[in-house]
């Protein structure tokens, strides 16, 4: 019974180092301590572009006003949406560089600026071209 304790406890303390390890060093690459604006800027593009389907969620992404015609909302998710994960901050103003790939392929497709903007302490997207 107690080198059965032992065991558990000994998986228990392995599963839990593993986790803080994957905490402290981040997953996919991206950096631990990473500046919350840029990461709400970087995940702005992929997240309209898997809520494109869906009108009024979709437009709450974009400043007041500036959504994309219907057209343009449905032409998003048609397209690999990805970035450089490096946005522009000045103020409560910014840019990123997105990019554009084709589903079936990868191949890419082109690249646009899209400017965002902090409206409510939430980024927002102000413009965002389609290639």
């Amino acid at each position: 019974m107690a080198i059965c304790l032992k065991q558990t406890f000994r998986c228990v303390s392995l599963i839990a180092l593993l986790f803080a390890s994957l905490v402290v060093l981040g997953c996919g690459g991206a950096p631990a301590a990473r500046n919350p604006d840029e990461v709400a800027i970087c995940t702005l593009p992929s997240v309209v572009s898997e809520e494109a389907a869906h009108e009024k969620a979709f437009k709450e992404r974009f400043v007041d006003g500036a959504a994309p015609s219907d057209k343009d909302r449905l032409r998003i998710p048609t397209y690999a949406v990805t970035n450089n994960n490096k946005p522009i901050i000045t103020g409560d103003t910014a840019t990123l560089q997105v990019y554009f790939g084709d589903r079936t392929t990868n191949d890419k497709v082109g690249e646009t600026t899209w400017t965002f903007e902090k409206q409510g302490g939430k980024w927002k997207i102000k413009t965002a071209p389609l290639p």
